[in-house]
């Protein structure tokens, strides 16, 4: 069992990482493909800094301390990911951290997606399920009822399920 990964690229997969104080995946400048992993009861589950461009898919976030997701000045895409039950907060972006956040499953968290600065360019097709808040920082219309998709849930514009 893995205890924590810094990365300068490559691809990281199906690993299990648990019980660390700072970062489960940590992608500081670097890209590659992180699938696959389970990451539980870490500070982050996955961080990406510094013009990361990583492909982060497929991974399962839990029992995080702080962020699932943290996401500051990078240009990674966060696709498929389960996060659930941190104490702070789902997913979080700051300082121009662009990418795409398509199909992630953000539950009971306190808050499910948050912003600082410019929000990321793509924010499709994700299920906020019972955090205190889903989104915080963006535009009025994220998380607001705007249709109803082929299931029969409502979603907001963006087709993310509040």
């Amino acid at each position: 069992m893995v205890t924590s990964y810094n990365t300068g690229g490559g691809q990281f997969q199906d690993n299990e990482i648990s019980a660390c104080t700072n970062y489960g995946i940590y992608l500081n400048g670097a890209g590659g493909i992180y699938t696959g992993n389970k990451i539980s009861a870490c500070g982050h589950g996955i961080s990406t800094t510094n013009g990361s461009a990583g492909s982060i898919r497929n991974n399962v976030i839990t029992g995080c301390t702080d962020y699932g997701i943290y996401a500051n000045d990078a240009n990674s895409d966060f696709i498929n990911n389960t996060i659930i039950e941190c104490d702070s907060i789902g997913i979080y972006t700051e300082n121009g951290a662009d990418g795409d956040y398509i199909n992630n499953i953000i539950a009971f968290n306190p808050v499910g997606f948050e912003r600082q600065g410019s929000y990321p360019t793509v924010v499709y097709y994700n299920n906020m399920y019972n955090d205190s808040l889903d989104f915080i920082g963006f535009p009025a219309y994220f998380g607001q009822p705007a249709f109803t998709n082929f299931n029969g849930d409502s979603c907001d514009i963006g087709y993310n399920i509040t």
